[in-house]
C-alpha cells in the first residue's frame, strides 16, 4: 500500500495581507508522498482529502495534485474542492485544530487515512481575520486599534493636522488644539468643546422618566456625569421614532478623529458657561448667546439646561426647542 511517509506545514507569511481588505482563506501546506518502500512517488497524480478536526463542524475538502520530481505536493488548503464545513468560520484563537490526511496514490478517491497531526502554528491573517479575537468591527481608512486592558478599542482617523496624544488614563486619543475648546473644570476634571453648535433648535427628548437616570431635584450644577447620563439616555430612547434629540446627537458624532462626544451635564454645562460664556459673566464670549440642553434630568417631564445669556439655570419641558453643544473628556 502507498501512504505518506511524513507531511510538515510550512509557515506562510501573508505579506501582501496588510493591503487588503480580507485576509486570503487559505495557507500553504507541503507534504512528501512516498510508498510503502519509502521510495519517492515522483512526477505522480494523487489524491488527498484533507480534514480540519476541532472546528465543530470539520473542514472537508479535497485536491487533486501531482507531485514533483521530489515527491513533493503543495497544497492551499482553504482552496481545494469542498466536500463540508466551513473555512471561514473555523475559530484559529479558542480551538486547537489537527489535520487529517488521506491518501490514493493513484488520483482517484479510494482515500486511506494515514495520520492525524496538530496544526502547532496559525497563520498569523487567519487569526486576525477569524479568531474573534476582538480587534473592533467597522475599521475605516486610517483608523488606530488600542488595548484597553480589557478588550480592543477602534480610534477613528484624525483629520488633518490633529496630534495623537496620551491621556493621564494612558489612552491614546487624537488632540486638535486649535478647533477643540478646552474647559478646565472646578472639580479638577477636563472637557473639551465643540467648536460651534451641534443643533440650534432640538428636544431634550420625549416624556416619559429614564429608568437608569437619577432625577436632578435640587443643585444641577453638582452633576458633572454627561457621559453616563447620554448612555442612558440614549439606550432607553433609542431613534426616539426618528425625531433627533440632543443625547442622541451627540453620542452619533464622529468627529476630529473621536466618536466618544456626549451631552454634558449640568454641573459641566455650567463651568461652561462660567469659562466660555458672555464677557460680562467672566467668561471668554466663545459662548455668549442661547439656551443649551444639559443631559440633567428633572423628571418625567422636565430636564435641566443653560441660560448662557443669562446665567440661569433652566427647567424646561422635554419637548422644547433649545441648543445643544456637544463635549468629550
Amino acid at each position: 500500500m502507498k501512504h505518506f511517509a511524513f507531511a510538515f506545514l510550512t509557515v506562510l507569511l501573508f505579506v501582501s495581507s496588510a493591503a487588503q481588505s480580507q485576509a486570503p482563506q487559505a495557507f500553504k501546506y507541503q507534504a512528501v508522498v512516498r510508498n510503502a518502500a519509502g521510495q519517492v512517488l515522483a512526477n505522480q497524480s494523487v489524491g488527498l482529502k484533507i480534514t480540519l478536526l476541532g472546528t465543530g463542524d470539520p473542514y472537508v475538502a479535497v485536491h487533486n495534485v501531482t507531485t514533483n520530481a521530489f515527491g513533493l505536493v503543495n497544497l492551499e488548503i482553504g482552496r481545494g474542492t469542498l466536500v463540508s464545513g466551513n473555512f471561514s468560520q473555523i475559530n484559529w484563537a479558542q480551538e486547537t485544530i489537527y489535520v487529517q490526511l488521506s491518501l490514493d496514490a493513484t488520483g482517484g478517491t479510494n482515500y486511506q487515512n494515514i495520520g492525524t497531526s496538530e496544526l502547532l502554528s496559525v497563520p498569523y491573517a487567519l487569526y486576525a481575520a477569524n479568531s474573534g479575537n476582538g480587534l473592533p468591527a467597522g475599521a475605516q481608512t486610517g483608523d488606530i486599534a488600542y488595548y484597553n486592558g480589557t478588550a480592543w478599542q477602534r480610534l477613528p482617523a484624525g483629520v488633518a493636522g490633529s496630534v495623537l496624544t496620551m491621556g493621564e488614563d494612558g489612552l491614546p486619543a487624537w488632540t486638535q488644539l486649535n478647533s477643540l475648546i478646552k474647559v478646565p473644570m472646578t472639580n479638577g476634571d477636563v472637557i473639551y468643546t465643540y467648536p460651534s453648535d451641534n443643533s440650534t433648535g432640538v428636544t431634550w427628548g420625549s416624556y416619559g422618566n429614564i429608568t437608569a437616570l437619577p432625577d436632578v431635584i435640587a443643585s444641577p450644577t453638582m452633576d458633572f456625569n454627561g457621559e453616563t447620563n447620554t448612555n442612558a439616555i440614549v439606550a432607553q430612547l433609542g431613534t426616539n421614532n426618528g425625531t433627533p434629540y440632543a443625547a442622541k446627537i451627540c453620542a452619533d458624532l464622529v468627529a476630529y478623529g473621536f466618536d466618544d462626544w456626549y451631552l454634558p451635564a449640568a454641573g459641566e454645562l455650567n463651568e461652561m458657561h462660567n469659562k466660555l460664556g458672555p464677557l460680562g459673566f467672566g467668561g471668554s464670549g466663545q459662548m455668549p448667546t442661547g439656551g443649551y440642553w444639559s443631559s440633567s434630568e428633572y423628571g418625567t417631564e422636565y430636564a435641566w439646561g443653560k441660560g448662557f445669556d443669562d446665567g440661569l439655570q433652566i427647567l424646561d419641558i422635554k419637548l422644547s426647542i433649545l441648543q445643544c453643544r456637544c463635549v468629550r473628556r
